[in-house]
């Protein structure tokens, strides 16, 4: 039982649902202005949108295993669906059941939290199902998802302020494209074999690290500006500078150097540690 419990939460990538979680709440936030306001830690809203958050990323996580199952085969071959962990149906059932439950939940919230869930769930199954397997559109669907978190928790705390969370809204985008070019690349080949028309596929690994290593590097220049014009403080800069900046400079030097699946595999695992100084700097950032 504790076996089928740990493979549905990696199959959800668990994990990753708590960086979701992380930016729904710094985006409610921003949206109450920051520092000593309280408001968002006490609205039960807050919280509810959390959980939607959670069980809508959890369950696209599942579906996209489910549907990448053949090219994870080559590619992740100790995932739960390859290593028979667990099967196709209880796979798709466990998707679906998620993003519909997180979609449910919202509901409760407010009617823009709602609509913007819905789109949202609409856009996992499609992106899974469809998305995924067409150049380009499929990298920039998965960025906007994965920053989505940032307006859909100020959505969720009903605050008038956009611009804060607005900014954490195009880091994310940015990161995540970035890294999404990165790991067509790394998947360049399975995704050959199973017919999937990825950017690397479509032109070449060089070319999709190069175009991630631009996106990434414009991400670099831009983490700092919202410091110089006086939105957040110097502890922002310094993880930015730190966590942020030389990790990507170091780890695209290394991408562009040397182009291949089990260099980028490495690269995309140093990426996640930018990802959680990011989230860390937004926070810290603003206290």
């Amino acid at each position: 039982m504790i076996n089928r419990f740990w493979a549905f939460a990696r199959l959800g990538r668990v994990w990753n649902g708590a960086m979701v979680v992380a930016s729904v709440l710094i985006g409610a936030f921003f949206a109450a202005g920051g520092k000593s306001q309280l408001q968002p830690w006490i609205n039960p809203s807050t919280y509810l949108g959390c959980l939607s958050a959670f069980l809508i990323a959890t369950g696209a996580y599942a579906l996209n295993d489910f549907f990448d199952w053949k090219i994870d085969k080559v590619n992740k071959p100790t995932r739960p669906l390859p290593a028979g962990e667990l099967s196709g149906p209880a796979a798709i059932f466990f998707g679906f059941l998620c993003v519909l439950t997180g979609v449910v939940i919202s509901f409760f919230i407010n009617p823009k939290s709602f609509f913007a869930a819905f789109i949202s769930g609409l856009l996992v199954v499609q992106y899974a199902m469809i998305f995924k397997r067409v150049a380009v559109i499929g990298h920039f669907v998965t960025a906007f998802l994965s920053a989505f978190g940032f307006l859909f928790g100020a959505w969720v705390s009903e605050y008038a302020e956009i611009r804060l969370p607005f900014y954490a809204f195009v880091f994310g985008f940015l990161f995540h494209l970035g890294r999404e070019f990165l790991k067509a690349a790394e998947d360049r080949e399975a995704d050959l074999q199973q017919g999937a028309k990825t950017f690397a596929v479509l032109t070449s690994a060089k070319l999709s690290v190069q175009i991630a290593a631009a996106v990434l590097a414009l991400l670099a220049v831009l983490a700092s500006f919202p410091f110089f014009i006086g939105d957040f403080n110097w502890i922002y800069l310094v993880l930015v500078i730190f966590g942020i900046d030389l990790v990507l400079f170091v780890s695209l030097y290394r991408a562009l150097r040397n182009p291949v699946p089990a260099v980028l595999s490495k690269i995309n695992h140093y990426l996640k540690f930018s990802m959680a100084a990011g989230l860390l700097a937004l926070w810290l950032g603003k206290i």
